[in-house]
Formats: structure tokens, sequence, C-alpha cells
């Protein structure tokens, strides 16, 4: 029959997961507490002493008053419309120097956090900018979080490192497992270097880009937990060690003033020696900002010396159970990784993702 009507057409594809769970909610705002309400004394256990005698190289500072406040932090575009977060200060500000041209290219605020990372110091600002422009351009860095990562289960499988909740301002926090990362696997699957760092580059521009698109305030610098527990002494002279330098390289040159703390755990008996050795080359802000806790402790309570630690920047409730906190969600199953793998499974799926 000629009157009936054409078919509908087809439905438009899904959207992204990160569009879907950013803009409209589906995991809740993409600054993801497991509680929205700051900790209280009764969050955790009261016989924990803050300052436990077997946190080494932490500073032993009395605690900020920690606030859920990130007011005073800068908007992005890619930001939620609805956060309420006052706009972008004037970069022409007399106490900041006009930004260079190839600022344009950066989202509103990088040529200030350029500024910051280099004492202010415009010339250098500027030769660190352009080498992150080259370097971006160099590995496509614009289109990492479209374009298909094939190997992406592969390294989450053999690779222990993920994203679990935020600090007390909304800060993300990442863990890893160095001494567990299974190289050999890697290589059997086909994953070389080369690859693994740009998988590195490409979840370090999905934290920047999705779970904290700010330049400055208290959530544009991320939280690491790097756990050092089965490393050995070999290790420090092998692959892994290669490749966390390599990673801390790139991140710290065309990443800069992204890093609020440090902590280092379980790190082995030898590490002190190791530790003595490389202070003296680290720079001194790096190092202020890293707190290696000893948590081979002579009563038995090693978690409660990280938990402790952890609790400087971390909300009981945030810290993963593994680590003496009272997080409901097992490390690798936070909203963030959520994300993060629905993007990925998303951008491999050849009907949606990139080409």
């Amino acid at each position: 029959n000629n009157n009936n009507p054409p078919p509908p057409p087809p439905p438009p594809p899904p959207l992204p997961p990160v569009a879907r769970s950013v803009n409209h909610g589906q995991y809740g705002s993409h600054r993801t507490h497991e509680s929205n309400i700051a900790p209280s004394s009764t969050n955790a256990p009261a016989n924990i002493d803050p300052y436990p005698s077997n946190i080494r190289d932490c500073h032993q500072h009395q605690p900020e008053q920690h606030t859920n406040n990130i007011a005073s932090q800068t908007s992005h575009p890619t930001s939620n419309k609805n956060n309420n977060f006052p706009p972008l200060p004037p970069s022409s500000s007399p106490s900041s120097p006009p930004p260079p041209p190839n600022a344009q290219y950066f989202p509103p605020g990088t040529w200030e956090r350029y500024l910051r990372a280099t004492n202010h110091n415009p010339i250098e600002a500027h030769r660190r900018l352009t080498s992150t422009q080259t370097w971006r351009r160099t590995h496509d860095m614009n289109a990492a979080l479209t374009s298909p990562h094939p190997t992406f289960d592969v390294i989450k499988r053999y690779y222990p490192h993920s994203f679990h909740s935020t600090g007390y301002h909304g800060e993300p926090v990442y863990y890893e497992k160095p001494a567990r990362i299974d190289l050999p696997a890697l290589k059997r699957e086909g994953v070389t270097m080369d690859r693994l760092l740009h998988h590195y580059a490409i979840i370090t521009e999905f934290l920047w880009t999705h779970l904290s698109p700010y330049q400055d305030g208290p959530s544009s610098k991320g939280i690491t937990v790097i756990d050092l527990d089965g490393m050995r002494l070999r290790d420090f002279a092998g692959e892994v060690v290669a490749f966390v330098k390599a990673a801390a390289s790139f991140t710290g040159e065309h990443y800069p003033e992204r890093s609020g703390r440090i902590y280092v755990l379980n790190a082995p008996s030898f590490f002190g020696v190791v530790w003595r050795l490389v202070k003296p080359l680290v720079d001194p802000v790096t190092l202020a900002k890293v707190c290696v806790v000893d948590s081979s402790s002579s009563d038995g309570d090693g978690d409660g010396a990280i938990r402790a630690a952890l609790m400087e920047r971390i909300p009981f409730e945030n810290i993963p159970r593994e680590y003496g906190g009272g997080s409901m969600v097992p490390l690798g199953y936070a909203p963030e990784e959520i994300m993060l793998r629905d993007l990925m499974s998303y951008n491999n799926n050849p009907q949606f993702g990139g080409s």
C-alpha cells in the first residue's frame, strides 16, 4: 500500500559516556566524592594519632581546616554550566605578563599556570608553553580522548593503577602499584614502552579534562599515592623504574603545577638508602610535596600509619579499605574509573568511536 507512512529514521548514536556522566549526571557531578560533607572526628576511629611516630619525611604541620568550598577555582569551558564558579580573571592583569599568541590554543588560565611553574618568568613560561604545544601536536594529544585505544584493557589488566574519589577539596586521587606492573605479559600482548607511555598520557589528559578541568584552586592539583609493596632492589635499575621516570618527566614538563601531594607507601627496608641518594637530586618544590610513609610499625599498626598519613589530604570515607579507609568501593571500581572505561569502550567501538 503506497499510502503507508515511510519508516522512521534510525535513532541518533548515543552520547559518549563522558558526555553523559559529566553533563547529564549519570554518575553525579564530575567531582565525585563518596560524601560531600567535610569529615569530622567521627569519620575515623578515635584512636588514630594524626601524626604517628612512624611517618617519616612528612611535614608535621597542623592540618588546615578542611571545607568543601571550591568557589575560588577557575572555571573551564568544559566544566558543568551549573557550577556557578566565578569567571576567569583577566590574563593581562598588572600582576601577570600578557599571554603570548600561542596561549590562545590552550584553555583559559593555562598561561597563568605556566607562569606559576616558572616563578613568573615570562620567557621561561613561554618556552615551556611552546614546548608543550609541540609535544601535543607530535603526539596528537588533542585527539587522545576521542581516538581508539585498543590496548587499554590489556594495560589495565597488567598495570595496577586507578583513580579513586577525591581529597577534602575535590582534588583527584590517583593510586599506582609500580612493583605489580607485569612488563613481560604486556610485551607478549604487543604493548611496547612507547605504547605504555602513550597510555599514561591519555589517562593524564582524561584527568585534567574530565575529572578536574581547572587551572587554579585546590582541585587543580592532584594527589598521587604510590604503593611500593613488592618492590625489589633490582627494580630500581630496571624497566619499571625507567617507565616511572619517563612518565614523571613528560607530566612534569607538560602538565606543570598539577601535583599537590605525593604519598609513597609500603617502602621496602632498603628504600631509606635509595631515598637519601635521590633526595638531593629532586627539585625542592617537588620534594616538599613528597611524603614517605614507613608502615613497618613496631606495634604492628602499619595500616594505621598509612591511614593517618592519607587522612592529611583525603577524607576517611574516600580512602580505599586496603589502605585502612572506609570507602565502600573497591580500588579500581570508583565512578572515575567507570567513566574512563566507558569512554575507552566508546572510542574502541567502530560504530561510535574515532577512526
